[in-house]
């Protein structure tokens, strides 16, 4: 079930791409008017068909499954850069539905506005349209959702439309609800112990998939190095190794939400795809999978989950434990978190707490009770 959040109002968006549909035709089309699920669709009329396709300048959009994929892995970043919270995300060959939370004072067509542009900047990086042309026609439709009903309908609507196979599902996996191993996210504050957590649920039996390898192997990839020595230039490169500095990618990406941006759009559909290929080569005998990923909820992940632990600790804990591995002091763990999503939500959101304060031995029982009762009992998707 979708719940309500104080201050926030769901607002289903729905645009198309170019010239692709067109008010008045024979394919079923949503405006302003018409755009209730369950509602009739815009009706037929030749008149109005004909004048939006004499307006066109530019051949007509679809969209590739690659592509698909690719909006549905951004999203999610683009909401959290908007300060909204997304619960849902399709892509058609023909149009986007987004289904968010924006704050209440903020009217859903500005959202959508700025959507399509951040969206569309993001596909012509990897696939350039002729000058002039855009991804998106000019018109979609904007639905505040007051009723419960609605937003369910909504949510399960969107959900089923997606294009992006979700971890764990494919490639012998098991598929929805009904897969026999669960996917575990988890999520914590830096320096919370979540790689001890995911550590124990490996020695219990669990495969574990690691985003920061992921993210480091991703920078070694062939294609993935030159388009960042083409953005940033030679200054990202070790001289002492050849290969990409991570340390100044850092130093770019941390002082810029939009290089930041540029970053997760080429290096998330690579280690979704990685992680997908992980999965589908675990063994028979894995009891469920795992994502430790730093951005569970910001990447959109916990969708794919069937639970998510929270790993809990004091924040004098934490701040120990990243000045003495990582050499942080307390300002520069409050920057490098600033851009995440406030661990009292990320807690609220989790199925499961552990508390990581405490000795190792005392780690591994709560780690393992969780474990045995997500085994046991199948869960309910966290409430967004």
């Amino acid at each position: 079930m979708q719940q309500f959040v104080p201050g926030f109002t769901p607002w289903h968006i729905t645009f198309g791409t170019y010239g692709t549909r067109h008010h008045g035709g024979d394919r079923p089309t949503v405006d302003k008017t018409w755009n209730a699920p369950g509602e009739p669709f815009v009706e037929p009329n030749d008149a109005r068909e004909s004048s939006s396709q004499g307006r066109m300048n530019f051949v007509p959009v679809r969209l590739s499954v690659a592509q698909r994929q690719f909006i549905e892995m951004t999203v999610p970043g683009l909401a959290i850069r908007g300060g909204w919270t997304l619960r849902a995300c399709a892509a058609q060959p023909d149009h986007v539905h987004v289904l968010l939370d924006i704050p209440s004072a903020v009217h859903g067509e500005k959202v959508r506005r700025l959507m399509k542009r951040w969206l569309g900047q993001a596909l012509s990086e990897r696939w350039p349209l002729a000058e002039g042309a855009s991804w998106w026609a000019e018109e979609g439709s904007n639905k505040a959702i007051k009723d419960a009903a609605y937003l369910n309908n909504a949510y399960a609507y969107v959900e089923e439309q997606r294009a992006t196979v979700q971890p764990g599902v494919a490639d012998g996996a098991g598929d929805g609800p009904a897969r026999e191993r669960p996917v575990i996210g988890l999520a914590g504050g830096v320096g919370s112990g979540k790689s001890t957590v995911a550590g124990i649920l490996r020695d219990l039996g669990c495969f574990v998939t690691n985003s920061d390898e992921q993210a480091r192997a991703a920078l070694r990839d062939p294609d993935i190095k030159q388009t960042l020595v083409r953005w940033w230039g030679d200054r990202v490169i070790d001289a002492s190794t050849g290969e990409i500095d991570r340390s100044a990618v850092a130093s770019i990406v941390f002082n810029d939400p939009e290089e930041r941006r540029r970053l997760e759009t080429l290096t998330h559909p690579w280690i979704e795809k990685r992680r997908r290929e992980e999965f589908a080569a675990a063994p028979p005998s894995t009891k469920a999978f795992v994502i430790d990923a730093p951005l569970l909820f910001e990447a959109g992940l916990d969708r794919a989950c069937d639970a998510v632990i929270f790993v809990g600790v004091s924040e004098a804990v934490r701040q120990a434990r990243v000045q003495s591995t990582r050499n942080w002091n307390a300002n520069e763990l409050t920057r490098r978190e600033s851009a995440q999503m406030p661990l009292d939500q990320k807690r609220k959101r989790a199925h499961h707490v552990v508390q990581n304060d405490g000795d190792l031995p005392e780690l591994k029982r709560q780690v393992s009770r969780i474990l045995e009762a997500i085994l046991t009992t199948r869960q309910t998707p966290p409430q967004r």
